[in-house]
């Protein structure tokens, strides 16, 4: 399947060696997406990267269970916030 050229919030690719990438946010001709990794992919991909140390803006997100599709389907977890902040 050809990528739409225009993408959305939210649209989801699955790449041929496994990653699933899914768009995260768009503003102007710039796009932020999620990829998501095995973990010796992820350290090949960022081999030749400099680490930059850790995002406080990222890592004081709601853990990524809070973003699952099948959240209120099953277990859930009462105790994790609701993304957009309510209780």
């Amino acid at each position: 399947m050809v990528p739409d050229p225009d993408p959305s919030k939210g649209d989801e690719y699955h790449h041929p060696d496994g990653t699933v990438e899914i768009v995260f946010e768009i503003e102007g001709d710039r796009l932020l997406t999620v990829r998501e990794y095995d973990r010796s992919d992820f350290a090949e991909a960022v081999s030749e990267a400099v680490y930059q140390g850790i995002n406080e803006d990222v890592a004081g997100l709601p853990p990524a269970e809070v973003y699952s599709p099948n959240q209120g389907e099953g277990d859930t977890d009462d105790t994790a916030p609701a993304p957009d902040g309510s209780e």
